[in-house]
């Protein structure tokens, strides 16, 4: 004898179960175009006079532990030289979610290159969102070396 209350139960897991699977994935692809847009609007204004203020302003609470007194502004001094920021071009990244035993992990990784009126930069960063907010967890800033092989 069947029993098709188990046919039932079965069918109602794989529903479950697929519509997780669609909302995590229209989830991640929301998330990417939001820390997109972020990292494209907080380089630009960050980068603009390069002013340390608005980074930690930015910053997640593990980075502004890291950042000591001085060093960021001696650091945004010396990145000064290359100017306003133009343009912040070339964008590469996404956003990943992890499910843990404490709750949703949101965070993304990218990479850009922006044009300063002296030169290119690559700004790398490592984002977090613990709550509706992108905080930055990490950054780094490069000069890229220009045609003619100067920085």
């Amino acid at each position: 004898m069947r029993r098709p209350w188990r046919v039932c139960y079965f069918g109602g897991f794989v529903a479950v179960v697929a519509w997780f699977c669609v909302w995590i994935v229209n989830d991640t692809f929301g998330l990417d175009r939001e820390s997109d847009r972020f990292v494209s609007e907080v380089v630009a204004k960050i980068t603009q006079n390069w002013d340390e203020r608005l980074l930690i302003d930015y910053a997640a609470p593990a980075l502004k532990n890291e950042i000591l007194d001085g060093k960021l502004r001696k650091l945004f001094d010396r990145l000064s030289r290359f100017g306003a920021c133009l343009a912040v071009e070339k964008i590469e990244g996404e956003a990943t979610v992890r499910f843990t035993l404490s709750g949703r992990e949101i965070s993304a990784a990218y990479s850009t290159v922006a044009r300063y009126r002296h030169g290119l930069v690559r700004v790398t960063l490592h984002l977090v969102r613990p709550r509706a907010d992108w905080r930055i967890q990490y950054i780094r800033i490069d000069a890229i070396a220009n045609e003619a092989g100067s920085v």
